[in-house]
């Protein structure tokens, strides 16, 4: 968020962030500053989810603004299709969108084959038992493969083409 936003800065253009989960969480409206990306930063840094919910992606978009923008979607993206879906319908025309899927290899890639594992949500810090076969680790694992198939499926759609930041940030990744 602090590169976007000096990035932003050193071209002239205004800089902001909508933050929602179960619902609105700030809205910082955009402005040139210097610094301004880096209070955001800072802000994001401190905060503790306590949902894990994206109930508040409604009110969230009521902020977006009216002319056209370059929107970096910055999301783990585990919600349900439709809103997604809808949103895009309504907004992908008007404005250019970079989704940045962020996930953790460890929720599909280090789990044991065998075993009584607690999972955790992320966000909330739930945790829940759960007992691993070898079978139920390949589903876990191809779910993470095919939900990432669906979400660049949905995306192209709209002439969108998601970033997977898997476990830390390349920024050749971005620049390539």
């Amino acid at each position: 968020v602090a590169a976007l936003g000096f990035s932003a800065y050193k071209i002239g253009d205004r800089f902001g962030l909508i933050a929602y989960g179960d619902e609105l969480l700030a809205y910082f409206e955009p402005q040139i500053s210097r610094s301004y990306s880096l209070e955001i930063a800072e802000w994001l840094w401190d905060l503790n989810p306590t949902a894990s919910l994206s109930d508040g992606f409604p009110a969230a978009m009521d902020y977006l603004p009216r002319k056209p923008h370059l929107i970096f979607w910055l999301s783990d993206f585990n919600v349900e299709y439709p809103p997604l879906e809808k949103f895009l319908t309504e907004h992908a025309a008007n404005h250019d969108f970079v989704p940045v899927v962020f996930w953790d290899s460890a929720e599909f890639e280090k789990v044991p084959d065998w075993g009584m594992v607690w999972l955790s949500d992320p966000e909330t810090k739930e945790r829940r038992p759960e007992l691993l076969t070898p079978g139920r680790r390949k589903q876990l694992q191809s779910a993470f493969l095919d939900r990432r198939q669906s979400l660049k499926s949905l995306f192209k759609k709209f002439d969108v083409e998601p970033i997977f930041i898997v476990n830390e940030l390349n920024p050749l990744q971005i620049s390539d």
